[in-house]
């Protein structure tokens, strides 16, 4: 049954129309009513018909002439609720006919259609996510791809189960022009059960963990399944919604596939015409995170994670000391956490406990995300963030050392490239010595980009270090944190002893000096296990040009039973992932550490929460690649052949691990 629209004037500043239908007795009525505003010309323009069509709904929408149109639905008038858009149109040629999918499930809905004034289907925002094989997947990192699919799933990758043809379909026709993810937002997920699920299921392309929610709620879903065509061009959506929608009008099935002709408009280069279609899946009902508090729930997370740094006098570029630096930061601080990026912490956690995490827990991103995208309101209470305070990077954290080395003052140009140097300082204990920690604290951080310390009794050692290939005594690289060494543990100093002090400086375009000083804390006696540092490590490097995944792989047998205690991978600007193993003498073998997203600014030492026994025998196993592509942000030149090398445009590839052994 039609039913003729009709108008009248309202107070409204749009015209729409609205049509309410209702299912009794195996029939349908059709209220209508239209209201427009002076800021339309024609209304005409906006007629809209609704028809029952068999079992379904059909709704006739006219063409999009002057920019998009949104038809929207509500289930009662008079209910708070905003509109929800159910199709925007972007097609000025002729009528377009839509059989609404959800009507049989909710058979009560008003609708109305109006102009567009929005400006378009939003941007994406960037993330990086792990996926169920443990890679790190970054958005934005793919300009050389087109177009990526991003499905929205929920907690369940089984809602992909009815529209998997279609994907499949789709994946095929368009090979690596277009990517498609799966976002999971399942909290708490068994990566093999997982696995073996999509498996059975058919889905072979990358499934990302989205544990914390904080993408899955920045996109801002529906429905589950619903997908996001996004375009690498400039990182806008062009489509938003339903892949496939199928109608059964009783003597037919009506199928809409509007992701398959969104994708086939994008790459003809027309115009999309239906930019958003509601889905018929279940509602992506998100957990509800109350009112989000600064006071309470924010600010308390900076404190944790963010001031360390975030502090003035610190290496951070500005202070985290109140609401106002919060918010004038406040879109970059989304970025940053979104993409992984701050706070910096690489390890996956799926593999080991780490005693000196920092990462940010799921339910804080959560949190942080939301607050950001709800409009970073500051609220009531005292700002915490007002009274935190951190010691500048000069101060010795662990407190006044029993001994301090000092290099000689070293002058750093303002340009050029400083080879590395090599400085010899005496050993100032007067006897053979246990110590339990070595701590280097640059003189100018600006311009150290490294220091390691060797320890040498004999001049041949100096010959025998290589350059730190083969470990070191102590040191200091971004990121990583002052610590006492691990309980039980110390690291023997001998009298008479030399240290070596390999400084790698980066001018900044000021000269400058540096005056790096080694703090040493003494132990009370000997303890039950000596902490070494060694390494596996290999300089056969030899990355192509524009080589995205170049691998690589080194080893290191253990000669005595071991504890480990901590690992540190070592690569420079093209070090993409890095991971150790333990390959046991009995023919058993379990990942120590993943970290799928290397940072060479954020040289991280890996601290595990209880030390791993390693029988004598073991093979500590690393592997990992290098991306030489200019999708690598930090590459320094794609079009370049990389080879093993000391500066930072050169490579390196370095599993540093500290292991204790029996006295």
């Amino acid at each position: 049954m039609q039913t003729r629209v009709s108008f009248k004037e309202s107070t409204n500043e749009e015209r729409t129309m609205n049509a309410r239908i209702f299912e009794k007795f195996g029939f349908a009525a059709i209220l209508a009513g239209v209201a427009w505003g002076a800021n339309f010309a024609n209304a005409a323009d906006l007629n809209l018909s609704v028809a029952r069509e068999g079992k379904a709904i059909r709704i006739d929408v006219p063409p999009a002439k002057d920019g998009a149109l949104i038809l929207e639905t509500k289930k009662f008038l008079n209910e708070s609720f905003d509109w929800n858009p159910v199709l925007r149109l972007n097609s000025p040629n002729g009528r377009r006919s839509y059989y609404d999918p959800v009507c049989r499930v909710e058979p009560i809905r008003f609708y109305r259609l109006r102009k567009a004034n929005d400006g378009g289907l939003p941007w994406a925002d960037n993330f990086k996510l792990i996926d169920t094989n443990g890679i790190a997947r970054e958005l934005y990192y793919h300009t050389h791809v087109p177009v990526i699919v991003l499905l929205a799933v929920g907690e369940s990758l089984a809602v992909l189960g009815p529209i998997l043809p279609e994907i499949q379909a789709l994946r095929n026709e368009y090979g690596e022009d277009a990517l498609f993810w799966a976002i999971l937002s399942q909290p708490k997920v068994d990566r093999k059960a997982l696995t073996a699920e999509a498996e059975s299921l058919g889905v072979d392309f990358p499934v990302l963990l989205d544990s914390s929610r904080m993408v899955t709620r920045n996109l801002g879903p529906r429905t589950f399944p619903e997908a996001f065509a996004v375009r690498s061009a400039d990182w806008t959506l062009f489509y938003q919604g339903a892949v496939i929608t199928e109608v059964d009008t009783g003597s037919e099935t009506r199928s809409d596939a509007y992701l398959g002709d969104a994708l086939a408009q994008y790459f003809a280069n027309d115009s999309i015409s239906v930019e958003l279609a509601e889905g018929a899946g279940e509602s992506a009902n998100l957990p509800d995170l109350g009112t989000i508090s600064y006071a309470i729930d924010i600010a308390p997370i900076f404190a944790e994670h963010c001031v360390r740094c975030h502090s003035e006098g610190n290496i951070a570029p500005f202070a985290l000391d109140g609401y106002d630096a919060v918010l004038e930061n406040v879109s970059g601080i989304k970025e940053q956490v979104m993409s992984g990026e701050m706070p910096p912490w690489h390890a996956d956690g799926y593999y080991g406990y780490f005693a000196n995490e920092t990462k940010l827990r799921p339910k804080q991103k959560e949190l942080l995300i939301e607050w950001i995208n709800q409009g970073a309101e500051r609220g009531e209470g005292e700002d915490p963030l007002a009274s935190v305070a951190f010691p500048s990077p000069r101060d010795w954290l662990l407190g006044e050392p029993d001994y301090i080395v000092e290099i000689p003052e070293q002058q750093v140009p303002a340009e050029g490239v400083v080879d590395y140097r090599y400085i010899t300082v005496p050993n100032p204990v007067p006897r053979d010595a246990w110590l339990k920690a070595a701590v280097v604290i640059p003189g100018n951080a600006a311009v150290v980009h490294h220091s390691l310390v060797f320890m040498t009794t004999t001049p041949e050692d100096l010959f025998a270090i290589q350059g730190g290939l083969a470990g070191f005594y102590t040191g200091y690289v971004p990121g990583l944190d002052p610590a006492f060494f691990p309980e039980g543990t110390g690291k023997f100093l001998p009298k008479g002893a030399m240290f070596v002090f390999q400084q790698h400086y980066t001018p900044n375009g000021k000269a400058a000096t540096d005056v790096t000083k080694l703090g040493l804390y003494l132990a009370d006696g000997r303890p039950d296990m000596q902490l070494v540092t060694a390494s596996a490590f290999s300089i056969d490097i030899n990355i192509p040009k524009n080589e995205r995944n170049h691998q690589i792989a080194a080893s290191r047998r253990i000669h005595q039973d071991s504890w480990l205690v901590e690992m540190s991978p070592h690569m420079h600007y093209r070090g993409k992932r890095f991971r150790y193993e333990a390959l046991y003498p009995d023919g058993s073998s379990e990942i120590l550490l993943s970290t799928p997203d290397y940072h060479f600014d954020w040289q991280r030492l890996y601290r595990l929460a209880e030390p791993k026994f390693l029988p004598q025998g073991t093979e500590i196993r690393i592997s990992g690649s290098f991306d030489n592509s200019r999708q690598n942000l930090q590459n320094p030149d794609s079009n370049q052949r990389v080879r093993f090398g000391e500066q930072s445009w050169d490579e390196m590839f370095i599993g540093y691990f500290n292991y204790a052994v029996a006295q």
